[in-house]
């Protein structure tokens, strides 16, 4: 990867990778490492902490879009305008970012993003709107231990964020706005189109119960169910932010493809797991 991204008037991003070469004679092993550089380079005077906010921003992306991070192992500052200044800073600091694990509903690489990967860092870095719903997407992931009834909380209110974003909504249609996307539901659950209805029924009165806690509600997803309900939700409020960076059609369909693989056969598998085998 050679990427270099104007993202404003004062700043440029540049990404390069290479591979590096690791060798043992003792054992005759050649380990191939991939590193990467990510610097951003300014025309005005930066604090540490906007700088700090850009990288973590970056980071945001790569959880986004492929669900893992590492912890830096440098992290510089230096001033390249003064002929005589040639001081460099080193900081270091637990990243809250890094996170391993490599799950991600988009599942997309650099591959898949490479036409567009300049119309995606300038909206990226410059609409605050996104990364505030992204950063409601990522509580589920980088929170551990969370119950499937908060893991749906967090979804709506992800999908609740993006609705008063960008629709003009105060969020209280939900019915209306899922009604509305109910082709990308249905892409991603594989739902029949004649059970679409009580589906989206379904879905409204899980949100009735767990987010509006209307306790008297008696039909609504619970377990297993529950948790994909969740990632469905996550994935709708993903491929809607994916529309908002003008991504090409094919990243759109491939996400979607992605969602709905993760949704059916990481269910299916789940509920395998969750079934009672004493009975």
């Amino acid at each position: 990867i050679n990427n270099e991204v104007i993202i404003d008037n004062s700043t440029k991003l540049s990404i390069y990778t290479w591979t590096k070469q690791k060798s043992s004679r003792t054992n005759y092993n050649i380990e191939l490492q991939s590193k990467a550089s990510l610097s951003f380079d300014f025309n005005e005077v930066r604090s540490i902490i906007d700088v700090i906010d850009l990288y973590h921003k970056f980071q945001k992306f790569l959880l986004f879009f492929h669900g893992s991070t590492k912890q830096f192992e440098s992290f510089s500052l230096t001033c390249e305008d003064c002929e005589d200044c040639e001081e460099r800073f080193e900081l270091y600091f637990k990243d809250g970012f890094h996170k391993e694990n490599n799950y991600s509903i988009l599942n997309l690489n650099y591959t898949d993003l490479k036409n567009d990967i300049e119309s995606i860092f300038i909206e990226w870095f410059n609409n605050d709107n996104i990364i505030i719903c992204i950063d409601k997407i990522l509580n589920n992931s980088l929170s551990n231990k969370l119950s499937y009834s908060q893991k749906f909380i967090n979804a709506y209110i992800a999908l609740e964020s993006y609705l008063k974003r960008f629709s003009n909504s105060n969020g209280k249609d939900f019915k209306v706005y899922l009604e509305k996307h109910k082709e990308i539901i249905q892409s991603i659950t594989g739902i029949e189109a004649n059970q679409t209805t009580p589906y989206l029924t379904s879905l409204i009165r899980t949100r009735d119960y767990y987010v509006h806690d209307n306790i008297n509600q008696k039909q609504y997803f619970k377990g297993i169910d529950l948790l994909y309900e969740a990632i469905m939700l996550e994935s709708l409020v993903s491929i809607l932010i994916l529309k908002e960076l003008k991504v090409s059609d094919f990243v759109i369909n491939k996400a979607i493809k992605n969602a709905n693989s993760d949704y059916i056969n990481s269910k299916q598998t789940n509920l395998i797991f969750n079934k009672n085998i004493l009975k």
